[in-house]
């Protein structure tokens, strides 16, 4: 198997695809949806650039003392409302698709995520992979919202109001049209740094998130090895990276802002003062003036709008590539096909399996062994020698490097992963919770007759008072001992052939790790069992045993 190294780097899926694979799968079907866009967008932006002419035409009416002047104010009023409808439309639908495609994507983004193999994850922690989940699927909002057609909605509207604005003045024309072309080599120097800060940004992020869970989800250890200062001083280095940061991005933004705006401004002024000296000549109207400088607003306006956009267009793909990244590695095999177990597993046979993480130091060596249904495997060994390893063999969350595995009679490469980890139940040292009840935990559908019988079995018959309970951050609120039995009863629930139990003895004393070993070989006659322990004496209760190193 490849370290993650080469999976992250070399293995990719379709790596030349362009960076909007995850976009297309999020969009919507009700294509109803994006088909309202055009329609406010187009509606506010016709009502918008006949605005200006009608208010020309009013201004001069009302100068003129003309009858026609209460005519033209309902014609400016009803395009100045046409033009704030239109507006409202778009941001109302786009805010609509862009919030149905963003939770999408997010849903879309995290299965993807559950079908990567598990070393993937051991390379990677939980918050980190949390935030780049939440951070980059909403920093890349600008691909799915109606953002993304605003700088040709923008540039529609910048065209119409300077072919107005040639109507009315030539020369007033060629100084916006020279002044866009300067904004442009601006924006061309602008883009790759704010890409590349943008990027640098979403990585740093997710990294203080991924600190911040560790050390809250590790919190009694920080607190019993009196750790807080060190955690503090930790987050706080985060933070300082994150803060000069997001000062050189603030500095970013504002000298852009500043530098894409001295242009417009000077060129409106300049066609002012032309205006004034037109007006003195005689040559044009106190309307005419009005006109040139609103289309030039018209013109300067969505161009700033454009320019901005552009700018948060690379921000927004440094974002979506750092999402379609972790989207285009390739998933375990088999999810999908694969042969489905009809009877479940009987039997289970290691032949010559050797696997290491690292292709040149092997943790497994040659192992092979057989277990048929009603039969306990004792696993032993020194730390270190492979005892977690081979759970993850039997779960198929490894790949051996040499040699077989075969579930009844056939090898377990053929399986569908999914079907076939259904038919084996994992109780880790460590059993994992949901937020929830007890009677929650321990499945879905589960009646209180069902728990309340299942509790019995492992000898939790005081937990079945406590079904409603919750059982708080990974069940902190019930000891170690109850834990254990609840994640027993919640496997035995699964109705599973084969049961792998990691070191279950290692929280209880002498006389509950006996009687708990008791009721695990009553439950071998019908299954497989595999004890994985650092306890000699639960050896007495092996119909096999397994020594992966000597202790």
């Amino acid at each position: 198997m490849a370290p993650i190294t080469t999976i992250m780097a070399g293995s990719m899926k379709n790596a030349g695809n362009d960076s909007q694979t995850l976009l297309r799968r999020s969009l919507p079907n009700n294509y109803n949806l994006f088909l309202m866009l055009p329609v406010f967008g187009g509606a506010g932006l016709i009502a918008g650039l006949m605005l200006p002419d009608m208010q020309k035409k009013f201004i001069d009416a009302m100068l003129k003392d003309s009858s026609s002047v209460w005519w033209l104010l309902l014609a400016v009023l009803l395009l100045t409302g046409a033009a704030a409808a239109g507006r409202w439309g778009l941001n109302w639908w786009g805010g609509r698709c862009s919030e149905q495609v963003y939770n999408r994507m997010k849903l879309l983004f995290a299965q993807k995520l559950l079908e990567l193999p598990s070393e993937f994850f051991l390379r990677h922690p939980s918050g980190y992979l949390t935030a780049r989940l939440e951070l980059d699927t909403a920093n890349s909002n600008y691909f799915y919202s109606y953002e993304y057609f605003y700088p040709y909605l923008g540039t529609l509207s910048m065209l119409g109001a300077w072919i107005m604005l040639c109507l009315q003045s030539w020369y007033a024309g060629i100084l916006t049209a020279a002044a866009l072309g300067v904004q442009l080599l601006l924006l061309r120097r602008l883009m790759p740094r704010n890409y590349a800060l943008h990027q640098e940004s979403g990585e740093l992020s997710a990294g203080n998130y991924g600190t911040l869970h560790q050390y809250f989800s590790n919190i009694e250890r920080v607190k019993t090895q009196a750790g807080e200062e060190k955690a503090i001083e930790q987050i706080g280095k985060s933070y300082e990276k994150s803060l000069s940061l997001a000062l050189k991005m603030l500095k970013l933004q504002l000298n852009s802002g500043i530098l894409l705006r001295i242009a417009p401004n000077f060129i409106k002024l300049i066609l002012l003062l032309a205006g004034v000296w037109e007006y003195r000549q005689g040559n044009w109207s106190a309307g005419e003036i009005w006109a040139v400088v609103m289309y030039a607003n018209l013109v300067f306006s969505p161009a700033a709008g454009v320019f901005n956009n552009l700018l948060e267009r690379a921000g927004a793909l440094a974002a979506l590539q750092r999402v379609e990244q972790l989207y285009r590695l390739i998933p375990e095999a088999h999810l999908q096909d694969g042969i489905e177990l009809e009877q479940g597993i009987t039997r289970i046979e290691f032949s010559g399996v050797s696997f290491g993480y690292d292709e040149n130091e092997l943790v497994i060596k040659d192992c092979s062994f057989e277990l048929k249904s009603g039969e306990l495997l004792a696993v032993i060994g020194r730390s270190g020698s492979g005892k977690s390893t081979l759970i993850g063999l039997l779960l198929q969350l490894y790949v051996p490097r040499w040699g077989k595995i075969f579930y009844n009679d056939c090898g377990a490469e053929k399986y569908n992963l999914r079907n076939l980890r259904r038919h084996i139940g994992y109780v880790s040292q460590s059993p994992q919770f949901f937020s929830g009840s007890l009677l929650e935990n321990l499945g879905e559908r589960i009646s209180p007759e069902q728990a309340t019988a299942v509790l019995r079995q492992v000898g939790g018959e005081e937990l079945i008072e406590r079904l409603t309970e919750p059982l708080g951050e990974q069940g902190r609120y019930f000891s170690a001992g109850e834990r254990l039995r609840i994640a027993v009863a919640r496997e035995l629930l699964r109705n599973c052939e084969v049961l792998i139990f990691d070191e279950p003895t290692a929280n209880l004393d002498e006389f509950h790790a006996d009687i708990l070993m008791r009721q695990l070989k009553d439950l071998s006659n019908e299954r497989i069992i595999f004890i994985i322990t650092h306890d000699m004496k639960i050896t007495a209760y092996a119909d096999k045993i397994l020594n992966l190193g000597t202790e």
